[in-house]
C-alpha cells in the first residue's frame, strides 16, 4: 500500500482532473457560455469538488498511516490537526483578507459580479473556515467547500482507526449506505428549515459526508492489497464519462454515487506509466490549492479589468496570471507553512524508546 499511496500518479491525475473541472466550469460561467440548451455545463465544477473530497479523504488516510509509522500513537490527534491547520489556513487567510480589503467582487463568477459585505462575526467565520454556519454568501466563491473539509478533519483520525480495525468491506459499505440514506432524508429538511433563518443557518454537512467516506473505503481496499486489475487508461475514461452522468442529473444524491464509484474503482486501476502524464499531473496537483482559491482573481483580472483588450491578450493574461499566482502561492505561502508545521511536529517526535507502533498499541 505504501507504494500505491505515497507516490501515486493516479492520485495526482485525479487531483489535476478535479481542479481542471472546477476551473473550466467557472471560466465557462464567467464567459456566459456554460449552457447548451437545458444542459448546464458549469455544474461539472461541483463534480470537481466531489472528486476533491474523495481524493482528500484517501490522501489523509495515507497521511495518518505515515504518521503512525513515524510516531506510533504519540500525539495522534494533535499532530494531525496541527499539520492540517498549517496546510489549509495560511493561503485561505491571505486570499480572504485580499478580497476583503480590496473589495474584490468574488462572490460568484456570474454577471453582475458582486462583493459580499461582512460584519465582524462573518469575517471571523470566513477566516476560521466555519462560514457555512452563516447565511451570508462567501466573500470568495470557491471557499464554500473548505468548511466541510475542515469540519471533516475532526473525525478523520477516527475514520482512519475505523478503516484499520474493520476487516469486512461489507460493514464499511453498509455505513456508507446508511450515511447516504440519512443524507437523502435530511438534506431537503435542512434546506427547508434554513429558509426560516435570517442570519445563521444549519450547514448541510450530511450532503458531503458520504463523499468523504468513499475515500475511506478506497483506503480500505488499498490497505487490503487489492489487486490492480484494470488498465491505467480506465482512470481518464471513467473521469470523463462521469461528466455527462453528473450534469444530466438534477438530484443531489448523484454526489454519493459518483463518490462511491470512484472509491470502489480507483484501487483497482493500475498506476499510470506515461512519463509526460505523470509529470504534468504532479505539477498541477502540487499547485491545485492555489489554483482552486485564486482562479476567480485571474478571471476577474483577465476578462473584467482587461475587457477592452483583444481576446488573445485576455486569454494570455488569464493563463499567465493563473499559473503565476498559483506558483507564487505555493512557494511563498503554502510550502513554507507546511514545512513549518512539519518542523513543529517532528521536533516533538518521541525517542526510539518511546515509539509505540500502531500494531503494538
Amino acid at each position: 500500500m505504501e507504494k500505491n499511496l505515497n507516490s501515486s500518479a493516479n492520485l495526482d491525475f485525479l487531483r489535476s482532473v478535479a481542479i481542471s473541472y472546477v476551473v473550466i466550469a467557472h471560466t465557462l460561467r464567467f464567459l456566459n457560455v456554460d449552457q447548451i440548451g437545458r444542459v448546464e455545463l458549469s455544474i461539472m465544477g461541483k463534480l470537481g469538488v466531489v472528486l476533491f473530497f474523495v481524493h482528500t479523504s484517501l490522501v489523509l488516510m495515507m497521511s495518518l498511516q505515515r504518521q503512525i509509522a513515524d510516531f506510533g500513537q504519540h500525539g495522534f490527534f494533535k499532530y494531525f490537526y496541527l499539520r492540517r491547520a498549517f496546510r489549509i489556513y495560511p493561503l485561505s487567510i491571505l486570499a480572504i483578507t485580499s478580497v476583503y480589503f480590496f473589495k474584490l467582487p468574488m462572490v460568484t463568477c456570474t454577471h453582475p459580479l458582486s462583493y459580499s459585505e461582512l460584519d465582524f462575526q462573518q469575517l471571523m467565520s470566513h477566516l476560521g473556515l466555519y462560514q457555512n454556519f452563516y447565511k451570508k454568501p462567501d466573500i470568495l466563491g470557491p471557499l464554500w467547500s473548505l468548511p466541510f473539509e475542515v469540519q471533516m478533519y475532526i473525525v478523520f483520525p477516527l475514520l482512519f482507526l475505523l478503516a484499520k480495525k474493520v476487516e469486512s468491506t461489507s460493514i464499511l459499505l453498509a455505513i456508507w449506505a446508511g450515511l447516504s440514506l440519512v443524507g437523502n432524508s435530511l438534506v431537503p429538511k435542512i434546506d427547508n428549515l434554513n429558509v426560516t433563518f435570517s442570519y445563521y443557518q444549519i450547514p448541510n454537512f450530511i450532503e458531503w459526508v458520504p463523499c468523504f467516506f468513499a475515500g475511506v473505503i478506497a483506503f480500505h481496499f488499498y490497505e487490503k492489497g487489492t489487486k490492480q486489475q484494470l488498465a491505467s487508461w480506465w482512470l481518464p475514461v471513467m473521469l470523463f464519462l462521469l461528466v455527462p452522468v453528473y450534469i444530466l442529473s438534477s438530484r443531489f444524491e448523484k454526489n454519493f454515487f459518483v463518490a462511491i464509484i470512484l472509491g470502489l474503482t480507483l484501487p483497482l486501476i493500475k498506476e499510470i506509466k506515461s512519463t509526460a502524464v505523470r509529470f504534468f499531473s504532479k505539477q498541477v496537483a502540487k499547485y491545485s490549492y492555489g489554483l482552486y482559491l485564486c482562479h476567480y482573481i485571474s478571471l476577474y483580472f483577465a476578462f473584467e479589468l482587461l475587457s477592452s483588450y483583444s481576446w488573445t491578450v485576455r486569454w494570455l493574461a488569464f493563463v499567465s496570471s493563473l499559473v503565476g499566482i498559483s506558483m507564487l502561492s505555493y512557494h511563498l505561502v503554502e510550502q513554507p507553512f507546511i514545512n513549518f508545521g512539519n518542523r513543529i511536529v517532528f521536533s516533538r517526535k518521541p525517542k526510539n524508546g518511546a515509539h509505540v507502533s500502531y500494531k503494538a498499541a
